[in-house]
């Protein structure tokens, strides 16, 4: 809730003053995972992704902290969480940082967004479990967004004419 708050504080200070209030939420829809040292993915239900055990968050985005709430309002047990930065291009010693955190924090599954699992694939295997976390966001409300989009739109259209 507090993380959840923060990111959306953060998110209104740079909200143009002509855009209307709107706010967005995550969650999941399914998960894909690669045992560790396996090599095979495959999708899984996320309530078989729940009950794995307790979670180690991995994100590299703009706003970690919603991943790892929206993570926790979707019924995972969170064990920790390690953030980088947005676009993060990740090395060998990263994926050992997270193995080391993951097996300290009795973390059986690292969740990460699908963007951040594209960029881990190359390094893999990992010796950890891993699965990729899709996420549907909502913009509420809709119709006062899209509104607002197509007005910015136009006007942006009618400047370059």
């Amino acid at each position: 809730p507090s993380d959840r708050r923060n990111a959306n504080q953060v998110a209104a200070r740079r909200r143009p003053a002509t855009a209307p209030a709107v706010s967005a939420s995550a969650s999941m829809t399914r998960a894909w995972t690669e045992a560790a040292g396996a090599g095979a993915a495959g999708a899984v239900p996320p309530e078989e992704a729940r009950a794995a055990g307790p979670v180690l968050a991995v994100a590299g985005v703009a706003a970690p902290e919603r991943f790892r709430a929206a993570l926790g309002q979707a019924g995972f047990r969170i064990a920790g969480a390690l953030a980088f930065a947005d676009h993060h291009r990740f090395t060998p010693a990263d994926v050992r940082r997270i193995a080391a955190r993951a097996a300290a924090r009795g973390a059986r599954l690292v969740l990460t967004t699908e963007k951040d699992a594209v960029r881990l694939a190359p390094l893999a295997p990992f010796g950890f479990a891993l699965a990729a976390v899709p996420l549907r966001v909502a913009v509420e409300p809709a119709d006062r967004f899209r509104a607002w989009l197509i007005e910015r739109v136009a006007a942006a259209a009618g400047e370059r004419r």
